[in-house]
Formats: structure tokens, sequence, C-alpha cells
């Protein structure tokens, strides 16, 4: 059960990078 939370916490960290750097670049641009 603990994998399966990491699993998940990380991919959401991914996608909230995503994100993130999606919004630095239209600022940017």
């Amino acid at each position: 059960m603990q994998f399966h939370f990491a699993l998940i916490i990380s991919c959401a960290i991914l996608i909230l990078s995503k994100l993130r750097s999606h919004t630095n670049n239209k600022s940017t641009n």
C-alpha cells in the first residue's frame, strides 16, 4: 500500500512540474 501511495505522489509531482513549466513558458513568451 505504501508503494502505491508513493507512486501516486511521484506522478502528482511530475504533473505539477509540467504545469509549472507550461506557465513559466507562457510568462516568458
